[in-house]
């Protein structure tokens, strides 16, 4: 239904690491027992997140594609059982998300239970195969992950508006925090002066605006089945504020997407040619996540409907 039209903008590539990836981070879940044998666990393995890390990093050595797919199993359970649960609220989530950022920390659980030792070992193989600048990177977007579904917790029983949905939605489906994988799972090392160039930051905001969107569009139908009302989702929020219809609501953010690709393509086109060292290189990188999450909708299982 009015799928974006963008996806020709950017290279896509996949790596070879594929099978492996696959068969270790099935073993990692037996092994840390975060989700069940029914129908979370059946939902999490139709996201095949192998294959989508796969695409997002098809440069990064075996055992970086490993940690990424583990490290996204783990946030996919925790939203789908938690985050998602019907009876959540913020007041409920929050020790857990204090017990994670403890965790973070230290590197130790409180009070361990499959969650927070499986966040253990996550952090852990974060320090020992990243440099010390990018874990702390990847930790602190951990972080920030963690506080925006405390925050996702809040709107379950109220509307939210067009301006604090586009505030906080990049964060809640994981696309900032898939940003800072990007640098280390491509080999790169990008400067202080890089990081915080304004093109960068531009770039990495509306490289997680595009994936959020993008999975609105996607998840939709399901969502709404799951819920039996309204999701709380760029079309959703269109259409009450707007006044528009499922069609038209879904037009105009298809025509949000596709401006939006237009302007990170701009970025990446700009950045590609920089002198500031591994700025070019950091560009690509970013260019082929995008490309390859426009296979997400082919090869998972997660968002179809019967």
């Amino acid at each position: 239904m009015h799928a974006p039209t963008y996806p020709h903008l950017f290279p896509s590539g996949c790596s070879p690491h594929v099978p492996g990836v696959d068969e270790h981070t099935r073993t990692w879940l037996d092994t840390t027992a975060i989700t069940d044998a029914g129908d979370a666990g059946a939902r999490l393995k139709a996201t095949r997140v192998g294959h989508i890390v796969a695409r997002l990093y098809p440069a990064a050595p075996a055992d970086l594609l490993e940690l990424a797919a583990d490290v996204f199993a783990w946030l996919v359970a925790f939203d789908d059982t938690h985050v998602e649960a019907t009876d959540v609220s913020a007041e409920s989530l929050a020790p857990r998300i204090a017990s994670f950022i403890q965790v973070l920390e230290t590197g130790t659980p409180s009070t361990p239970d499959a969650f927070t030792t499986a966040l253990a070992d996550l952090a852990g193989r974060i320090r020992d195969l990243m440099t010390p600048a990018q874990a702390e990177r990847v930790l602190a977007g951990l972080k920030e992950v963690f506080l925006a579904m405390l925050w996702e917790t809040t709107t379950h029983r109220r509307p939210i508006t067009l301006t604090e949905y586009r505030a906080m939605r990049p964060h809640t489906v994981f696309g900032h925090f898939a940003t800072t994988l990007v640098e280390p799972c491509a080999g790169l090392e990008l400067t202080a002066a890089a990081h915080t160039d304004p093109r960068v930051r531009r770039l990495v905001h509306g490289l997680a605006t595009l994936w959020a969107w993008t999975n609105d569009l996607d998840s939709y139908r399901t969502e709404r089945q799951a819920l039996g009302s309204e999701p709380q989702t760029l079309p959703g929020i269109l259409g009450r504020e707007h006044g528009l219809t499922e069609n038209e609501a879904f037009a105009k953010a298809r025509l949000m997407c596709d401006a939006q690709a237009a302007e990170v393509h701009r970025l990446i086109t700009e950045l590609a040619a920089s002198p500031e060292p591994a700025l070019p290189d950091y560009a690509l990188a970013l260019a082929h996540a995008i490309g390859g999450t426009q296979e997400l909708r082919r090869i998972s299982d997660r968002w179809r409907t019967a």
